[in-house]
């Protein structure tokens, strides 16, 4: 019996729960950029798989990449190590196990808040996402931003947090 191994195995599960969720993975080159941008531009979000090390479960969603980061260097290590390790993560999943860590990623949306959200808005498209910016029908305000965040990575955009309280991109 041929052994797969464990990258490409959790790069196929992140993958499988990504299209199963409805949500198109993020491009390398985002997720990349949110990571390296970190001290220069303002905080960008990033579509993750995290595992809960303790109880295995996981959940996909997005959070800004401060955040993430931010718990990643509370598993130990710096901030900036932490970054350079995310930006080179392939299969955008990360497996946290102490409860601070898993604290600090609170703020990741689940799956049915995006999808939720963009039934309401009737966000059915890239296009539809233009068309709705241009006409300022965008819920890119208040407690649903990083389920914002995650309808605007699944059609390919690389939104960042603006001014503090607004989904950009």
């Amino acid at each position: 019996m041929r052994m797969i191994p464990a990258a490409i195995l959790l790069s196929a599960l992140y993958a499988g729960a990504a299209v199963a969720q409805g949500l198109a993975a993020q491009s390398q080159e985002s997720w990349r950029q949110a990571f390296s941008d970190a001290g220069a531009a303002p905080p960008r979000y990033v579509m993750a798989t995290v595992v809960d090390g303790g109880s295995g479960a996981s959940k996909t969603g997005c959070l800004l990449a401060r955040d993430l980061a931010a718990a990643v260097a509370l598993e130990g290590g710096s901030t900036s190590d932490a970054r350079a390790q995310l930006a080179s993560n392939p299969d955008h999943l990360v497996r946290l196990s102490r409860p601070e860590a898993l604290e600090a990623v609170k703020a990741m949306n689940s799956p049915e808040q995006a999808a939720s959200l963009a039934q309401d808005f009737a966000i059915t498209s890239r296009d539809k996402v233009l068309e709705k910016k241009a006409g300022g029908w965008l819920p890119d305000q208040g407690p649903n931003l990083p389920a914002f965040a995650c309808i605007l990575i699944g059609y390919g955009f690389s939104p960042y947090l603006d001014g503090g309280s607004v989904v950009a991109f």
